[in-house]
């Protein structure tokens, strides 16, 4: 169950690099998201737009540009890239945010998602008898963005599975404020290491709020004896006598 829920966790996770190309290209692989001719593995995405289509890397045809793509090496190709990422993961954040605060998603968002992916091009893999919606491949098509593409997989496919209850299990780290799936329930951390990293820096806050009341006291006690000299007329001078 937990490779379900990896879509929308990796991406939601992802963060801005030179691997992201590579990155997409993989997770669109894994989830079985491919061309609109289902033969290859995916190699591209597509602004919410639809009208710009931003290759994960060359076109295989050589001295062939399709309609509206754009390259790698072409200006402006990696911030428009990450662009359409965000656009997508800032709508699985706020999805997953509502998951782990216990809260469940609207259910006009699943419609609104459901319905612009509906009537689109699906392929069915060899084997499967039953229509499975994480067996079937996504066709991103021109007019089928990469937005609506991964919500529909990395959500509502999850829904129309049954599995939707599996999200109860969505969490976001304190400490490094990352998604993650808990195996356990009563998990708070992503790991031990981020759990142990919490408490130490805890513990350092605490220290330094406690080091920073001292100096605060210190302060405190030279300044009112400082105040108290001035108001008995200052330090006496010392006798000394003559020699």
């Amino acid at each position: 169950m937990d490779l379900m829920f990896r879509l929308s966790l990796e991406l939601a996770n992802l963060e801005k690099g030179e691997k992201v190309p590579q990155t997409l290209q993989k997770l669109l692989v894994d989830h079985n998201i491919c061309t609109s001719g289902g033969l290859r593995p995916d190699n591209f995405v597509t602004s919410r737009d639809c009208k710009t289509k931003y290759y994960l890397s060359d076109p295989p045809a050589e001295n062939v540009r399709p309609e509206g793509a754009v390259l790698p090496g072409d200006p402006g190709y990696f911030d428009g890239l990450w662009r359409t990422v965000v656009d997508v993961q800032e709508e699985l954040i706020r999805v997953l945010s509502r998951f782990s605060e216990g809260r469940m998603i609207e259910t006009s968002w699943l419609d609104e998602v459901f319905w612009s992916t509906a009537n689109r091009k699906f392929f069915k893999s060899d084997g499967d008898e039953d229509w499975n919606p994480s067996c079937v491949a996504i066709a991103l098509a021109e007019n089928l963005s990469f937005y609506h593409v991964i919500l529909r997989r990395a959500i509502v496919d999850i829904f129309l599975r049954g599995e939707g209850i599996g999200f109860k299990r969505i969490r976001r780290c304190p400490n490094c404020n990352k998604f993650f799936r808990a195996r356990d329930l009563r998990m708070i951390f992503c790991g031990v290491s981020c759990k142990n990293d919490h408490f130490y820096k805890r513990a350092r806050e605490r220290q330094e709020r406690e080091l920073e009341g001292l100096r605060n006291i210190t302060t405190s006690l030279r300044e009112y004896d400082l105040e108290r000299k001035k108001l008995s007329g200052g330090p006496k001078a010392e006798e000394v006598e003559p020699t």
